[in-house]
């Protein structure tokens, strides 16, 4: 019996250090308009067209914004805020354990 709990503790404790050092990376940004002024409220979405993956964020109040956890690939970051034209990165690649940041200007949307 103790050899059995023994066991399912090691097998529990590799599963949750495999857990720890999982193969992700970080994406955070700042987005600022032309005046580079922050922009609260923005919309950022990253998309990974390949792996089908997507996933939406809101600025704060000190217009940054943070995706973690994202497996290593190749990405396209889009901002809307009203007000503001769309803006686009493309081909944003993260690698494991990346920590990548990004400033992105957004210009004031033209009738």
């Amino acid at each position: 019996m103790i050899k059995n709990l023994t066991l399912i503790f090691c097998i529990f404790a590799l599963f949750v250090e495999v857990q720890a050092q999982s193969a992700t990376a970080t994406l955070s940004g700042t987005i600022v308009d032309e005046q580079n002024a922050v922009v609260s409220g923005a919309t950022v979405t990253i998309t990974d067209l390949a792996k089908a993956f997507e996933r939406t964020a809101t600025t704060g109040s000190d217009g940054n914004f943070i995706f973690t956890q994202l497996v290593p690939s190749n990405y396209t970051v889009k901002v809307s805020q009203s007000g503001f034209a769309e803006t686009r990165a493309e081909n944003v690649i993260l690698n494991v354990n990346d920590q990548s940041n990004l400033r992105i200007q957004l210009k004031v949307a033209t009738a």
